[in-house]
């Protein structure tokens, strides 16, 4: 049975994967041209309301997703109420946020966000239409079609924001690229799994499952407020054109992470719950999940770090010079954030989100305090405090939670390590390589060739500190190839 679910998940995470691998090689290029067509405030702007949509679609499901997924003996009729429920949700927030909008607007000093944030709120009736199919598609592990849905949806919005932006539409680009590419994703998982039904007045049975999904979305909450809290403490206090700046930093240095989180969390959770009563295959399971996580995260965002000079030169141009030092500091903390999402979910896995509200109460504290104090310095001081907020709220997580999943800190330690050392030895290798050429090679050949060197210089590092995390990662990709070299 186990041998079946390890097959099971490898398969689900190699169709999410080269899914999501294609559709953010499209998106990636697509969100570089447009951050080239539009201005600073646009997406400024943009993090605002987003910062608001992104709260609420917290609330949105109720934690019913989670509930569903975890939840082994499921029927019909609660699957219904779960589906009423969020029909009725949604509906409410989204009343609540029409008229929320103008205080809002009053708060950041920013009238146009009142229409920004009425129209891109249309999606709490798309996001209610998708939960049930997203939820039960990922219940059944049928991984593979639905990461067809996210290929198209992504894609077809991504082009969509990519006309408007060349049309002259600005802000709005984003507005309604989103949009279309949340409509296109919720009729995508409705043809896998149809879920359109006449709303049921019975929402009793519902309550049954209402405490796990209620701390699942109490953690949700935290979490928002432990990540997000930075754009209204910099939208409020240093205005939305450093907003901008810092939202596109943040996003160029969180773009792998940014799908590929949503990956593990997906496959992970029903994978690590239905292994929570074998605790040896569970606890083997996040370290094995742990060193695949840090065998990629690392050499990519030390990567993105270490040629983020000739990366913003070439792919953005002059007037984003700014973003340079913000994101070569945020992409050094973001393995952690990577590392940070799957030590969660295998916590709720075992039953205790509580622990989880417990944790991220304690770095709603920790990191928006940080920020706070950083916007004295501008943009500079608050990459800085995030950059020693956030690695300090997830060495408090850490301490807390793995003790529930049967590990020491030292084996943590011990499987992150050998990707650690690698990527240092490939930063220090990529500095090494741009004092030799300093400026005597034009900025677009010196981009590819100190790409090129991390690319080489990683894996000839990892293969040799790193052999156990470099074949678990071949053999997700190559299993024959995989199996080969671990016999040797």
């Amino acid at each position: 049975m186990h041998d079946r679910l390890g097959q099971r998940v490898v398969s689900a995470l190699k169709w999410m994967a080269a899914a999501r691998l294609l559709s953010q090689l499209a998106s990636w290029v697509i969100t570089i041209v447009v951050i080239r067509l539009l201005a600073p405030e646009d997406y400024g702007l943009m993090a605002m309301a987003m910062a608001v949509i992104t709260f609420l679609n917290l609330l949105a499901e109720m934690g019913m997703g989670a509930a569903l997924i975890q939840k082994r003996d499921l029927d019909q009729g609660l699957v219904r109420e779960a589906y009423t429920l969020a029909l009725v949700v949604n509906g409410l927030l989204y009343v609540v946020l029409y008229h929320a909008a103008i205080p809002l607007a009053s708060f950041f000093g920013e009238p146009r966000l009142i229409d920004v944030v009425r129209v891109i709120g249309l999606q709490f009736f798309l996001l209610a239409l998708s939960i049930v199919p997203q939820s039960m598609l990922e219940k059944r592990m049928e991984f593979n079609r639905r990461a067809i849905v996210e290929l198209v949806s992504t894609i077809v919005g991504s082009l969509f924001t990519l006309y408007l932006a060349l049309v002259g539409k600005g802000v709005w680009s984003l507005v309604y690229g989103n949009l279309l590419r949340m409509f296109v994703r919720m009729l995508g998982l409705n043809l896998l799994y149809p879920y359109l039904r006449v709303p049921t007045p019975r929402l009793g049975r519902v309550l049954g499952i209402a405490k796990f999904g209620g701390w699942v979305t109490l953690e949700r909450l935290l979490w928002y407020l432990y990540t997000e809290s930075d754009i209204f403490i910099i939208g409020r206090i240093l205005g939305n054109e450093i907003l901008g700046l810092y939202s596109v930093a943040r996003q160029l240095a969180a773009l792998p992470s940014q799908k590929l989180n949503a990956i593990m969390t997906q496959v992970s959770l029903p994978a690590f719950s239905a292994l929570q009563d074998d605790r040896e295959r569970f606890r083997s399971a996040f370290l094995k999940a742990t060193r695949l996580i840090s065998v990629f995260a690392v050499p990519v965002f030390f990567g993105i770090s270490a040629v983020a000079p000739e990366a913003v030169s070439v792919l953005l141009g002059a007037k984003w010079q700014e973003v340079v030092l913000p994101i070569q500091l945020l992409a050094l903390v973001m393995p952690l954030k990577m590392l940070g999402a799957n030590v969660p979910t295998a916590v709720k896995a075992v039953g205790r989100p509580d622990v989880n509200v417990v944790n991220l109460s304690l770095a709603c504290i920790i990191v928006p305090s940080a920020v706070l104090v950083g916007t004295r310095w501008g943009l500079t001081g608050v990459v800085v405090a995030w950059c020693i907020a956030y690695p300090l709220a997830f060495a408090v997580m850490l301490m807390r939670s793995i003790p529930l999943i049967g590990i020491g800190i030292g084996e943590f330690a011990a499987a992150v390590a050998p990707s650690l050392m690698s990527g240092i030895v490939m930063y220090v290798a990529i500095v090494a390589e741009r004092m030799l050429f300093g400026q005597q090679v034009e900025v677009m050949a010196r981009f590819l060739l100190l790409v090129l060197s991390g690319m080489l210089a990683y894996p000839l590092v990892s293969l040799m500190v790193n052999r156990q995390a470099s074949i678990e990662l071949l053999s997700l990709v190559y299993p024959v190839q995989g199996r080969k070299l671990r016999s040797r």
